[in-house]
This record gives structure tokens, sequence and C-alpha cells, in this order.
């Protein structure tokens, strides 16, 4: 009787990916001979992962849903899971597959971290002990700009200059814009500080009636934050018609005639009704005569 190990190096690269069967052939001196034979998998192609949402860079707040697809998973996927990483602060959550395995998903709740840089990474851990990983950089920002209107105050008349002073780390310079009545615009900002900016834009009150106003501006950061800034004003130019249309605060009336008393024309202003009294002239006679 002999007993011995045998083995033998299999380099699996040449192989197709899938199952495959190892046959074991023993012959003696004699002649006699015995097999066995063994099934094995070969995967030498690993699944990849990509991270679909949120984009690398991306500035995101609230309930943020990270999103991955992966490819060739072939059955060897054990779990998927996502890790938010600032410095060495890790904090680990198992995503939700399809049956497939092709898409995962996860619902970050990025109240419960402070604002600032983080990474993302999303880790495939298979059957094979081969750890697939994919990883990008967003900044959480949960902080609402802070935006106060400067200009104008109280009464404004001709051409005036919009400005407004908006806080905000992350603001959205593009994405700063005002409102009167019917008329939109935006703002053009100014750096001050890295999160102070002046945002300012002229406009002409003449294309308004006389009348109060309500002057509206709205600040948005990269992250979506709305701030909102609302404050009122008295448009009063020479010669200027009344409005009571498109913003205006309270109810502005009146025709905006001017000019002497007209015969059987009336006036009218608010509810007011005004007629032109009648005119006596004096002639070198006795009699006199009203017209």
């Amino acid at each position: 009787n002999y007993s011995a190990t045998c083995s033998a190096v299999l380099n699996t690269a040449g192989l197709l990916d899938g199952n495959h069967t190892i046959t074991y052939n023993v012959t003696d001196r004699a002649g006699n001979s015995n097999t066995s034979s063994q099934q094995i998998t070969t995967r030498n192609t690993l699944p990849t992962v990509s991270i679909v949402e949120p984009s690398n860079n991306a500035f995101i707040k609230g309930i943020a849903l990270v999103r991955t697809s992966l490819v060739n998973t072939q059955d060897v996927v054990k779990y998927v899971d996502v890790s938010i990483e600032q410095g060495g602060n890790i904090s680990t959550k198992n995503m939700t597959c399809n049956s497939n395995i092709t898409s995962c998903n996860y619902s970050l709740d990025t109240n419960l971290f402070v604002d600032g840089g983080y990474t993302i990474r999303v880790r495939v851990v298979n059957t094979l002990n081969a750890d697939i990983t994919s990883s990008i950089t967003v900044t959480i920002d949960n902080t609402l700009p802070l935006a106060t209107i400067t200009q104008p105050t109280g009464t404004v008349s001709g051409s005036i200059e919009i400005k407004s002073d908006v806080v905000d780390t992350n603001l959205d310079q593009k994405n700063v814009t005002f409102s009167i009545s019917t008329f939109t615009g935006n703002l053009t900002c100014t750096p001050q500080t890295p999160s102070r900016f002046i945002c300012s834009s002229p406009f002409n009150s003449k294309q308004l009636g006389n009348g109060k106003y309500f002057l509206n501006m709205s600040a948005v950061d990269k992250a979506g934050n709305v701030a909102n800034a609302s404050q009122e004003i008295t448009v009063s130019n020479q010669g200027g018609g009344t409005s009571s249309t498109g913003g205006g605060a309270g109810s502005v009336s009146g025709s905006g005639q001017s000019g002497g008393a007209t015969e059987g024309v009336n006036d009218i202003e608010g509810t007011e009704e005004r007629t032109t009294p009648p005119l006596q002239i004096s002639l070198p006679f006795e009699s006199k005569y009203i017209i």
C-alpha cells in the first residue's frame, strides 16, 4: 500500500468564467487506474460598480438617494454596503438591491451629519473575497442662505439700484433674482468674503405706475436651499400714472388726468366724485349771466 498527496497548479485565467469539471486519474505500476472528478466555478471577471446618484462633487441636502449600478455580478455577490466618510469618521449601512443585484439604493439622511465635505463609498462584497469599491465626493449643506434687501427703501423715482446682502457658504451666484410687479431679473453678485456677497441690479422705476409695490428677492444655494426677502417701496415719478395692478401694496387709484377744469367732464379719484362748479362772469351791464 502506498499513499501520497499530489498537487498541481491550475491557472484559471485560461478558462472562461463558468462551471468546469476537474477529473483526477491515478494509475499504479500494475496498470490499475481509478478516476475522481470535482465541479468548480471560475470567476475571473470581477463585478463592476458605479455610483449613479448623486453625481461626483454634488451638493446634497435632506434625504438624498444614493443609487448604484452593478455589472457582471454572476451570482457571486454577498451584499453591497455604502459608507459615509469624513476624516476618520465612517458610517456604514447596507444597501437594498434588486433581485439580479444590478441596482442598489440607499436613502441617506444628511440631517444626521454636520455640513461639510464627505466621501460616499460603495463596496461590493463577493464570495471570492474580492471587494469592489466605487467612491465620490459630496458636500452636505442643510443651511439656508441669509438674504437682506438693503436698497431701495421708502420712496423711489427714476433709475434705482436694487441691492441685497446675501450670506451663504455655497451660494449659487447665478440664482439670485428679484421681482417687482410683473418685472423679474437676476442680481449680479460680488463676493465680499468667501461666504458673503453683495448682489445688485439697476432698475428703471418708470416702468411702473406710481404707487406701492413689494420688492421680492430670492437667493438659492448649490444644494437648493432657498432664502426669500421682501420689502415695500413707493414709486413716485413726476407725471407718472398711478397703478392698481402687479404687486401694489393695498389699492392705488386715480385717472392720472391733469389740467384745468373741462366743461361736462368729471374727475374721478377713488370713490369721491368732483364736479366742475359753474363759472360766474361779471359784465359791465346791470344783468349777470351764468355760464
